[in-house]
């Protein structure tokens, strides 16, 4: 048996994610089968006399750990990132701390305040590896993949222009990053129809048949009938597209079209809707209402400004010129009320409600008046999700309490 060298502490701060922290896990990877070293995972801050760690092989450290990564999720979640770093620089003074992802490279120079080394965008030894789901196996099934990063657009409200600019580490073929345990593939790619593998990728995961999400969302402006009939062979439960602007509503038209021609039925499309950017409470509210006439799904998002450290920092603290924090309220008010998990599906009552109103004031007040009128009266149950729906984004979604199905 080969000599194990460092001890590797990967740390995952205590911020609500849905997903385990890939980064992490392919350094991990990295530093167990290249470097030779033992490799531990820890969620939060664990004390230093019998820490809840996750051992790679069940090896545990020989000492304390020589190097310590942190890795920072979204902008507005960087306290629990800084609290991780306090506490593990208290712990172990003399490891040494590198903590990176996405708020680290967004907001370097305020990363930098907890004394940790940034290491900004992606820690290129370990991009290719296969991230050490070992770590996670009882809590965890889904192997997270990029097949390609970058995009071909440049909106001006993302920030894939700025941190992974045009299309990049492209991929033919995904199988060597499977885990052989797992019972579904989730893609992360930014526009992987903007990429020139997609074809050998659709192809490939035809063949490998298990369950596909494409997470970040399909370019609707790039569903053609080849790729919509390809998709339809596909195992999915759902089909993200966006309609952020009301200029790309024909193209979201012809996407859910071209879908439905191959099968794939409208309410199994989630459409990403931006709102609080450049639009109104009227262009949302009218984006939404043709969108649920087409038959799918409406899951409207809150823009805030990826690089402005006034409100980048804090979430939800931006309020659009075009909006008040009163017209912000309703349509988290609606969405709670009026929709399900966050989302407005397109049911007949529904559709039929937003056709009758004009805002998100009217269509609450017509909830609250009567509580049964937005429901199809032949499903109850339907009604009763409806009523106890907690939002999506609750903390029982988090991954670590989503347990995998034996």
């Amino acid at each position: 048996m080969h000599k194990l060298n460092k001890n590797i502490l990967l740390v995952e701060p205590d911020y609500y994610t849905r997903f385990p922290p890939l980064g992490l896990l392919k350094i991990g990877r990295y530093h167990m089968e290249i470097e030779k070293d033992r490799v531990g995972l820890v969620r939060g801050n664990e004390p230093k006399d019998n820490p809840d760690i996750s051992y790679a092989d069940d090896i545990e450290f020989n000492g304390e750990p020589d190097i310590i990564y942190v890795t920072s999720l979204f902008t507005w979640a960087s306290k629990p990132v800084h609290d991780s770093i306090v506490h593990y620089k208290d712990l172990y003074p003399n490891s040494k701390i590198l903590v990176g992802g996405l708020y680290a490279t967004l907001f370097p120079k305020d990363a930098e305040k907890t004394g940790a080394k940034v290491l900004p965008g992606l820690f290129r030894k370990a991009e290719n590896q296969k991230p050490l789901y070992e770590l996670i196996d009882d809590v965890w099934d889904g192997s997270i993949i990029f097949s390609s990063r970058g995009c071909i657009r440049k909106c001006d409200f993302c920030a894939v222009p700025i941190l992974e600019k045009g299309i990049h580490n492209v991929k033919y073929s995904i199988k060597s990053l499977v885990h052989k345990e797992h019972s579904r593939i989730i893609f992360w790619d930014n526009n992987i129809l903007g990429a020139p593998n997609w074809k050998s990728i659709f192809d490939e995961l035809q063949e490998i048949g298990l369950k596909v999400d494409f997470n970040q969302g399909l370019d609707a402006r790039l569903i053609n009938d080849e790729v919509a009939e390809k998709l339809s062979k596909l195992k999915m439960q759902f089909i993200r597209i966006a309609y952020d602007r009301q200029n790309m509503g024909k193209s979201v038209k012809n996407a859910i079209d071209k879908l439905s021609n191959y099968g794939i039925s409208p309410r199994k499309i989630v459409c990403y809707m931006m709102y609080n950017f450049e639009d109104t409470p009227k262009d949302i509210f009218e984006r939404i209402r043709k969108l649920l006439t087409w038959g799918a799904v409406a899951y409207p998002m809150r823009y805030q400004p990826v690089l402005d450290p006034d409100f980048s920092l804090k979430k939800n603290s931006y309020i659009s010129p075009n909006w008040n924090k009163e017209q912000l309220q309703k349509i988290a008010e609606a969405r709670r009320i009026v929709g399900f998990a966050g989302t407005f599906p397109p049911y007949n009552k529904l559709v039929e409600r937003f056709n009758e109103t004009s805002n998100f004031e009217e269509l609450i007040f017509e909830k609250k008046s009567d509580e049964n009128k937005l429901l199809d009266t032949t499903k109850k149950s339907t009604s009763n999700r409806l009523k106890n729906a907690k939002p999506r984004y609750n903390k029982k979604f988090d991954w670590r309490k989503t347990r995998k199905k034996r």
